[in-house]
Parts: C-alpha cells; structure tokens; sequence
C-alpha cells in the first residue's frame, strides 16, 4: 500500500519536470549513466546536462518533501 503511494507520488513529481529534466534524471538515477553519456544522448554540453538534473532534483525534492514528511510523522507515531 505505501509503495504504491510512494510510486504514484514520483510518477506526479516526475510529470512536473520538463522533458529534458526528466530524461536527464532518470537516465542518471535510474539507469547510473554518466553525465557524459546523458549530455550525448540530450544533445545538451556539459554544464547543460548537470543544470538539467540539479533542476529536476531540486523540483524532485519539493514535490516529494510533503509525503515524506507525513509519512515520517505517521511512523513515528506508531
């Protein structure tokens, strides 16, 4: 039941990237490639390709950070 929580959550969060953000975040933290390798892939120069991910970190965080809290708060309370 959590897990499909947690699923549907990312799968919001991950709509809220933009296509780029999103290609570049799960190329890296899902499939492991190396910025070099995505940056190839996304037609994007270096620099390009680490601002993509930081972005679409940084908005992962944000769209998680809520459930995360609440699910900490409900644990603990157990």
């Amino acid at each position: 039941h959590a897990a499909f929580k947690i699923g549907e959550r990312m799968q919001a969060a991950l709509g809220g990237l933009s296509e780029k953000e999103r290609a570049a975040f799960l190329m890296r933290h899902y499939h492991g490639c190396s910025i070099e390798e995505i940056g190839s892939t996304l037609g994007m120069k270096t620099n390009a390709t680490k601002h993509s991910i930081f972005r679409a970190v940084k908005k992962m965080r944000v769209a998680m950070q809520s459930f995360v809290a609440t699910r900490i708060f409900f644990t603990a309370r157990k």
